[in-house]
């Protein structure tokens, strides 16, 4: 079928129940790591903890105009009459008026009812709401009220910024399928992470296909067993401590799939910055003002096009984090630290001092060459340098040239799915997905696609896939492709002939014993 042509700093308080944060990670390769997502994730630690008072409605809004968070983390608690709120310590004393009502003090904990300082659990909602979440912080944020999870997620709704929620205690499994059950609210938008088995076991049940992190791991039990065992969960990520983090970990982590997510909390500084070349995916940011000044200094990780060329960053841009880049990742960015995305040979500057600038530079072969000092073979230059087989001048799939700089191979589906399975073989590797009833053919690439670059052997063999409209297109040798869906073909199916209305019968019996009528007349005339 080949184309001809060619999250940390835990409330102190809870950490004996709970044990550190744990999170998950998105990345790039550095020299050698091959990355298992599109690029480099900060998630605003509590939804941000500079600008507002945290796990507010109003610190959300102030982060999404701030415009450098593609997550928000949060944190989960039960109040005594059922109702998931988002709220960060064990106690309210920190973030709440609590101490200042009758009956209640956050000096000695014996004198409060319990003879301990008050819980979430202890409240009911209304009681919740009636506190005041904002003075602690700021006398600009008097009055602000704890708001419940679902109110959290219809805030974020339709703003492409998933939740990362950290579950805090048991039971929170059942309350969120009923939210995402009642409100009709996308599981896509949400992502659980908890520290503890105990605590994150429960969603597998009850929410299997929601997307789901592995709590903080001892970098010793990262094994190839425990890895696979996850997999086989189906779990999104691993969270891990970063502290003697290693290329062969981080690999490791990204040959089963997952998510690489960085603990502790960082704001884009130590020990963050050593992990960056490494391949992290994701990490908590504690200041979302340092994360944004120092996305500001690093235009191959800001998840702009910050030249315009279509290209961005050094992994490119994947708005909707399933693993593919929206945007292709720009050729400038030589590393994901690097400080211009702009290709030294259209820079407008002499890079290497010899006098000669841009395109008068006898470095510079193409426009999109990369380095004014030596000719650099780079896919998309226009140039085909080994390992290429084409370069069209572009990292594009769909065209011929796939986006690795590899001649492409593709198949198109037809129809719409009754239900069944779909499968593609690359380069021997045999990728089968379910499909279900109602799924058009883009909805069916879209899941070869997903399939084909996550699996192990794909990714080993340097090779992906892309689904466009209806057609898959990859950079390895489509062996052959099994359709088991009645509904579906690699051929155009034949249009189907459109059912009659009763009125449609009713005029075509007419005009049958019209004409019948006058054939009989005519007959008769013959005879007579």
């Amino acid at each position: 079928m080949r184309r001809e042509a060619a999250e940390e700093d835990s409330c102190d308080m809870n950490v004996s129940l709970f044990g550190r944060h744990g999170w998950v990670v998105f990345v790039l390769f550095a020299v050698v790591s091959l990355p298992a997502y599109g690029d480099l994730i900060g998630a605003l630690h509590r939804g941000g903890r500079i600008q507002g008072p945290e796990n507010t409605l109003e610190v959300f809004q102030l982060s999404l105009d701030l415009g450098v968070n593609p997550w928000f983390e949060t944190d989960t608690w039960v109040s005594s009459d059922g109702v998931l709120v988002i709220h960060h310590d064990l106690d309210m004393c920190r973030t709440t008026n609590i101490g200042t009502l009758p009956g209640f003090d956050c000096v000695v904990a014996a004198n409060n009812p319990l003879g301990r300082l008050p819980w979430i659990r202890d409240f009911t909602l209304a009681e919740l709401k009636a506190l005041d979440v904002g003075s602690w912080f700021s006398p600009a944020f008097a009055g602000a009220v704890m708001p419940t999870l679902e109110e959290a997620m219809f805030f974020l709704d339709g703003t492409g910024v998933p939740l990362l929620i950290e579950i805090k205690s048991t039971g929170q499994a059942p309350l969120i399928e009923e939210i995402l059950t009642r409100t009709g609210l996308s599981a896509d938008n949400i992502i659980i992470w908890a520290r503890e088995p105990y605590l994150y076991d429960q969603f597998y049940v009850l929410l299997p296909g929601v997307r789901q992190i592995t709590g903080i791991v001892a970098q010793s039990v990262v094994t190839d067993a425990f890895l696979a065992d996850r997999a086989a969960k189906g779990d999104f990520g691993i969270g891990f401590t970063p502290a003697g983090l290693t290329q062969e970990l981080m690999d490791k982590i990204h040959s089963y799939g997952f998510l690489s997510y960085s603990v502790p909390a960082s704001n884009g500084q130590d020990p963050v910055l050593q992990q960056i070349p490494l391949g992290i995916d994701a990490f908590h940011v504690t200041d979302e003002l340092d994360w944004e000044q120092f996305l500001s200094t690093r235009p191959c990780l800001d998840r702009l096009d910050n030249d315009g060329d279509g290209f961005a960053d050094f992994d490119g841009i994947d708005f909707d984090f399933d693993g593919i880049p929206d945007v292709p990742p720009d050729p400038a960015c030589a590393a994901r630290l690097d400080t211009s995305e702009v290709a030294e040979c259209q820079d407008l500057i002499d890079n290497d001092g010899d006098g000669f600038i841009d395109l008068a530079d006898s470095a510079c072969v193409t426009p999109n060459s990369l380095s004014e000092t030596v000719f650099v073979p780079s896919c998309g230059d226009g140039i085909i340098s080994a390992p290429e087989t084409c370069d069209d001048g572009n990292v594009l799939a769909g065209d011929g040239c796939y986006s690795s700089c590899r001649i492409e191979d593709s198949v198109e589906l037809f129809g719409v799915a009754e239900g069944g399975s779909v499968s593609v073989t690359v380069s021997s590797v045999v990728i089968p997905v379910t499909t279900n009833f109602g799924e058009t053919a883009a909805q069916v690439v879209a899941n070869l696609a997903t399939a084909v670059n996550v699996d192990p052997t794909l990714q080993g063999l340097g090779l992906s896939a892309a689904g466009i409209g209806d057609s898959l297109f990859t950079d390895g040798i489509i062996d052959s492709l099994t359709i088991s869906d009645v509904g579906l073909s690699d051929v155009p199916l034949p249009a189907a002939v459109p059912a009659l209305t009763p009125m449609s019968w009713l005029v075509l019996a007419f005009s049958l014993a019209g004409c019948w009528a006058l054939v009989s007349r005519h007959r008769q005339r013959e005879l007579s």
